[in-house]
């Protein structure tokens, strides 16, 4: 269902030489789901996406939580860029010789939150999360205080807060905001007009980055740097829609 405001979105990107969309994946592109490895991208936003990178004057980001490889294979399309673990892995080199210290850390932290119930690890290779989503409050609290304990105790790593809980990850990691503070710096985009749509508190940063474009965030209502906001998956295909048509 349209909003009142997509039609000044499609008269801005009309009116610019170009047009630089930054998409999160879980929970913007893809519904949320409990398992991030169940998690799919319908074909009809595929279509609308292939559809966008197509268009001469715009250039397609997917940035994510996700590794590069995982978010190139959910996505499956060529001519765009991927950029996995919050826009450190821009490249399929990147991170290489960090996982050993992270793993380490992992180990540590899976053993700190067994048998808490509803809490979790995943295992990115190069990072971690501690999933406590449907954990109750005060295991919640439980579970990020021995896994603080633990990412303190390093100086290999950082945390990001995310919708499924903490994500744990190189130190080297900066975070979607200053990616995509750098792209919109290099020549090629410097009059672009940024677009930036996420669903995480990860994405906050990155809508103060864009604050000059468009910025949109997903899901539920809850503070944001963002100017705008979607509901969910479906209701971004059709803004998107809207973004290839006025891009034609």
């Amino acid at each position: 269902m349209s909003e009142p405001w997509w039609n000044c979105v499609a008269l801005k990107v009309r009116a610019a030489p170009r047009c630089a969309l930054f998409l999160d994946f879980d929970g913007t592109l893809a519904e949320l789901v409990d398992k991030p490895g169940d998690a799919q991208l319908a074909e009809a936003t595929r279509r609308v996406l292939r559809t966008l990178v197509q268009r001469p004057k715009a250039r397609v980001f997917f940035i994510s939580g996700r590794r590069r490889s995982d978010l190139a294979k959910r996505v499956g399309l060529p001519g765009c860029r991927y950029l996995g673990l919050f826009g450190f892995e821009s490249t399929a080199r990147a991170g290489r010789g960090q996982s050993a210290a992270v793993q380490r850390l992992r180990a540590q932290a899976e053993e700190r939150v067994a048998g808490l119930p509803n809490v979790w690890i995943e295992d990115k290779g190069l990072a971690f999360v501690l999933h406590h989503r449907d954990a109750a409050p005060r295991v919640r609290a439980l579970a990020r205080r021995r896994v603080g304990l633990i990412v303190r105790s390093s100086t290999a790593v950082r945390q990001f807060e995310s919708a499924h809980g903490v994500e744990v990850v190189p130190r080297g990691v900066t975070g979607k905001g200053a990616v995509v503070s750098r792209l919109l710096r290099a020549p090629a985009l410097r009059h672009a007009v940024p677009i930036y749509l996420g669903d995480d508190l990860s994405d906050e940063p990155a809508f103060r980055a864009a604050r000059h474009g468009v910025t949109i965030q997903v899901g539920r209502p809850r503070p944001t740097a963002a100017r705008y906001r979607l509901a969910g998956a479906s209701d971004v295909r059709e803004l998107l829609s809207v973004i290839a048509d006025a891009l034609r």
